[in-house]
C-alpha cells in the first residue's frame, strides 16, 4: 500500500494546508469534514493512518475511530486537537485504539511526521501479526479435526497461567462438557483434575523447556487421573502456538484395560511363585512329619508299656500327662501332612451354604463376636468334600477371630459366578474387622508357623492358613487375600463347580 493519510477536520483552511504540507512529503492526501465522509471515503479507498479532530459535528473523532476499527482493526488514529482536554484525550488514549494524541496549533511539523511514520510502522506490525494469526488459526483448524477424530484425549494450555486453550472431543465426553465455551476462562487443573485449588504438584510444565524458555524434548509419563480414576499413558511437549505463546501440548491415552491386565498377570505370577514355594515347604515338612511320627510311635509305645508296669497313681497321672503332650505332638504332625500332601478329596454333593453356617456356629462365639451372612442361590450342585472343606473354612474363621482378640464382626458372603469362557465358581468371601496384615506380610501368610503374633502370644500352631490353602488348591480353586493395618482382612475363596468330581466345562 502506497503512503496515504485521510485527514479529517472541519476547519477548511487547516485541512487544506495540512494536505499541501504532506503532499509536499509525497504522501498522498484525502481529507473529510466529518466523520460520515471520512467512513465512506475509507470504504472506498483504505488508509493506514487517519488524522482526525475529536470535536466534529454530527459525529465526534471517538466515534468515528471506532467505526474505522470496525472496517479496519490495524488502522492507527492520530487526534489532533485545541478543543480537547487532557482528561478527553486520556479518556481517548485508554481505549487502547487510538494510537497517538497531538495538540494544535502544531509547533514541531518534524514531530508530526515522525508520528504518522511511527504509525504507518505500527499499522504494519499489526497487520503482520493479524495476517499470520489468521494464517495459523486456519492451519490449527485442519489439526482441530485430526484432533477430534483421536481416541485419546488432547488439550492445550498456557504454560505460564496455566488457561485451557483448546481441548479435543474426546476431553470433553471423557469429563462431561458439551460445548467447549464452558471451560472458557478455567485452568486445566480445574478441568481434568480433581479438589485442586491451584496448579497440580505432578505438573510437568518445567520438564518441557529448556533454561532458557525454548521448547524440550517430549516427556512421558503415566498417571492415574484424580477425577475418573483411569490411568493415562501421557505425552507432553512445549510447543509455539499461533500467538507465539509457547503453550503444553498434551495426548492422553486411557490404558486402564491395560494396567488392569497388568495386575492380573503379577497376581498370577505371585500365585505361581507362591505354590511352588509352597509345595517345597510341603516336601520339607512331610518328611520332617514322617520323621516325627516315627519318634512320637515309639514313644507312645514306651508310655503305654510303662502304664502296664506302673500301678503308682502320681507316676500314673504324669504318663497321662506325658500321653496327651503326644496326642497334641501327634495332631500337629498330622497337620504337617495335611499340608504336605493331604488325602484326595472324596467329593460328594453338599449343601455349601449349611456347611459354612455349622463352620460358624463352630467357630464363633455370638456374645463377643457379631456376624453377617449371606448367600446367592446357587442354580447347580456343587461337589466337595465336606470334611476337608468344612477344615479349610473352620481355620479361616479361627484365624479372624484371633486377629479381633476375641471380639469384633465377620462378614461372610457366597456367590455364584458364571461368566463366559470360564468354568462357573463358587464365591465364597470372609472379612472380619481385626488388626489386618501389612503388605509386606501378605506374601508370606500362607507359610506353615508364620506368624506376626510374638511367641508367647501365639494361639494356634500357624498352620491354619497353610491347610486351608492346601484344602482349596486340591479343590481346584484359590485363595486372594486383601487386607490393611488397622482396616481388618478380607479372604476370597475361589472353587470350580464341579459336578461328581468333575469339572464343568465353560459356555461358549
Amino acid at each position: 500500500m502506497e503512503k496515504r493519510l485521510l485527514i479529517v477536520d472541519d476547519e477548511p483552511r487547516l485541512t487544506k494546508s495540512f494536505k499541501v504540507i504532506f503532499e509536499n512529503r509525497g504522501i498522498d492526501v484525502q481529507t473529510a469534514s466529518n466523520g460520515h465522509d471520512a467512513i465512506k471515503i475509507f470504504k472506498n479507498h483504505p488508509f493506514k493512518v487517519v488524522l482526525s479532530d475529536i470535536h466534529m459535528d454530527k459525529m465526534n473523532g471517538i466515534e468515528m475511530m471506532h467505526a474505522l476499527k470496525k472496517i479496519d482493526s490495524c488502522v492507527q488514529i492520530i487526534f489532533l486537537t485545541g478543543y480537547a482536554n487532557l482528561e478527553t484525550a486520556a479518556d481517548a488514549l485508554k481505549q487502547n485504539n487510538a494510537f497517538e494524541y497531538l495538540v494544535k496549533p502544531v509547533k514541531s511539523l518534524e514531530n508530526l511526521y515522525k508520528t504518522v511514520e511511527q504509525a504507518e510502522t505500527k499499522y504494519d506490525q499489526e497487520r503482520y501479526q493479524l495476517t499470520q494469526k489468521e494464517k495459523n488459526e486456519t492451519g490449527f483448524a485442519r489439526f482441530k479435526d485430526i484432533f477430534d477424530s483421536m481416541e485419546a484425549i488432547v488439550y492445550v494450555s498456557d504454560m505460564q497461567t496455566h488457561e485451557l486453550i483448546y481441548a479435543n472431543k474426546k476431553l470433553m465426553e471423557t469429563f462431561g462438557y458439551d460445548d467447549p465455551q464452558a471451560f472458557e476462562g478455567l485452568k486445566c487443573w480445574q478441568v481434568i483434575q480433581k479438589d485442586q485449588t491451584g496448579p497440580c504438584p505432578f505438573c510437568t510444565n518445567k520438564r518441557l523447556v529448556h533454561p532458557d524458555g525454548n521448547p524440550s524434548e517430549p516427556y512421558e509419563w503415566e498417571f492415574q487421573n484424580t477425577l475418573n480414576n483411569h490411568w493415562y499413558s501421557i505425552v507432553d511437549k512445549a510447543i509455539q502456538w499461533y500467538d507465539k505463546r509457547v503453550v503444553r501440548l498434551e495426548t492422553a491415552f486411557d490404558i486402564t484395560e491395560k494396567k488392569g491386565h497388568e495386575k492380573l498377570f503379577r497376581e498370577f505370577e505371585k500365585a505361581i511363585e507362591t505354590s511352588k514355594k509352597l509345595e517345597s515347604i510341603g516336601t520339607l515338612a512331610g518328611g520332617v512329619a514322617h520323621d516325627i511320627n516315627n519318634t512320637l510311635a515309639s514313644i507312645i509305645g514306651n508310655i503305654n508299656l510303662a502304664q502296664l508296669c506302673c500301678t503308682d497313681n502320681e507316676t500314673q497321672k504324669y504318663l497321662r500327662i506325658a500321653e496327651n503332650g503326644i496326642m497334641l505332638a501327634k495332631d500337629i504332625s498330622s497337620k504337617l501332612m495335611a499340608f504336605a500332601k493331604g488325602d484326595r478329596p472324596l467329593k460328594a454333593k453338599i449343601d455349601i451354604e449349611k456347611l459354612i453356617l455349622q463352620a460358624l456356629e463352630k467357630s464363633l462365639d455370638p456374645e463377643k463376636i457379631t456376624c453377617s451372612f449371606e448367600s446367592k442361590p446357587i442354580p447347580d450342585s456343587f461337589y466337595a468334600d465336606p470334611g476337608q472343606l468344612r477344615v479349610a473354612i473352620e481355620n479361616i474363621l479361627q484365624n479372624s477371630v484371633e486377629s479381633m482378640d476375641g471380639s469384633g464382626h465377620i462378614d461372610v458372603a457366597v456367590k455364584y459366578q458364571e461368566q463366559p469362557r470360564t468354568s462357573p465358581r463358587i464365591f465364597i468371601t470372609i472379612s472380619d474387622s481385626g488388626c489386618g496384615i501389612s503388605r509386606e506380610y501378605l506374601d508370606m501368610i500362607f507359610n506353615p508357623y508364620f506368624t506376626t503374633k510374638p511367641l508367647n502370644n501365639r494361639k494356634s500352631t500357624g498352620l491354619g492358613l497353610s491347610v486351608a490353602w492346601s484344602i482349596i488348591s486340591r479343590h481346584g480353586g484359590n485363595i486372594h487375600v486383601e487386607s490393611a493395618v488397622n482396616k481388618g482382612t478380607t479372604v476370597h475363596i475361589f472353587l470350580p463347580v464341579t459336578k461328581n468330581g468333575i469339572e464343568k466345562k465353560p459356555k461358549g
